[in-house]
């Protein structure tokens, strides 16, 4: 969601496929943040039919694979996950990892409402001249926003709405008259909605080394009823940059945000279960988090192209930290966007 519009931003410099990196502008008095988001996992019942959906958004499919993940579902949640299909759909500007476990039963979605809590929504962006909402309805998408068209942010040129997938998977759509970027599409931030904005604030800036670039407390607008679809909606809001896009953060006072039930949700049910961070040193990133007592749910796990450690946020929301090598599939430097914040 986005109150107000965004500070102004010096376009890019080349369109999304070309190999060139793009630069966006700086954030007066901002320092460079020290992870990115590798990618934002997604666990779906039927993973062609998901990527049909992000892919008429305009990402691409990067990779796809088998994994065998007993080993970690044995160190994350106690159980053997078996064999998942997973397929990497890429942006201009970030990832998102289509996970389908093969050997578990199909669960049905539980959904997620647009208070919370835990990771609620990923905002795929574009540009007014080349939208995409209409083509998301005609892949099965469904409005979670009031009506059935996109919202106008007070004449300020963003036209968004809450949407969500065949399974419930909730997103966000933006159209922008003036856009940010000269990309056809772009991955705008990942979502959380927290029962505690101010904790969940010092979390993300300490794992991203830098506070929030802006803040707000919203109450008493019919646009944020529209969106959120819902009524009489309050909440604080806090928004933090990665290397490569902005974790968006929420407490929603009315209706309410509540404490993540516990145990938290499977990976297995159909959703957002994963946050991946980028990140140069794990120890060292692990060191910095120390003081804020995470919950550390794994080794560090080695494979060929990655090093990786399981934790979760004072919510309970599932993230990991990894160290990827260059020709890893879901590596910033993959990308086609780059950031100098």
């Amino acid at each position: 969601m986005k109150i107000p519009p965004e500070p102004n931003s010096i376009p890019g410099q080349q369109q999304f496929g070309k190999p060139e990196h793009w630069i966006a502008s700086r954030t007066t008095g901002l320092q460079a943040p020290n992870a990115g988001i590798s990618h934002v996992s997604v666990t779906v019942n039927s993973l062609d039919q998901a990527a049909g959906l992000y892919k008429s958004a305009g990402l691409v499919e990067a990779a796809r694979y088998f994994v065998n993940e007993s080993e970690l579902g044995r160190q994350v949640e106690g159980v053997e996950f078996g064999t998942t299909d997973n397929m990497i759909m890429r942006g201009p500007n970030g990832h998102v990892r289509l996970v389908e476990y093969r050997d578990a039963p199909k669960i049905d979605y539980v959904p997620v409402p647009t208070q919370g809590p835990g990771i609620t929504h990923l905002c795929i962006q574009s540009p007014t001249d080349k939208p995409i909402f209409e083509r998301l309805l005609a892949h099965g998408a469904t409005m979670v926003s009031k009506g059935s068209e996109l919202i106008d942010l007070a004449g300020a040129g963003v036209y968004y709405a809450y949407l969500s997938d065949a399974e419930g998977t909730m997103f966000e759509i933006e159209h922008a008259d003036n856009p940010r970027y000269e990309t056809d599409i772009w991955i705008g931030h990942i979502a959380i909605a927290t029962p505690d904005i101010d904790r969940a604030v010092e979390f993300y800036g300490k794992l991203l080394g830098l506070d929030a670039f802006r803040r707000g407390e919203y109450a008493n607008l019919q646009t944020l009823d529209q969106v959120a679809g819902l009524d009489n909606v309050a909440l604080r809001s806090a928004w933090i940059k990665t290397e490569n896009m902005v974790v968006e953060l929420w407490q929603y006072l009315n209706p309410p945000t509540q404490e993540l039930a516990s145990p938290p949700r499977s990976t297995m049910v159909p959703g957002y279960t994963e946050i991946a961070f980028q990140v140069n040193d794990i120890e060292a990133e692990l060191a910095l988090l120390s003081p804020l007592n995470p919950t550390i749910l794994s080794k560090i796990l080695s494979t060929d192209n990655d090093r990786r450690v399981y934790l979760r946020d004072p919510d309970g929301n599932l993230l990991s930290l990894r160290e990827l090598s260059d020709d890893s599939p879901l590596s910033i430097s993959q990308l086609h966007q780059q950031f100098d914040w």
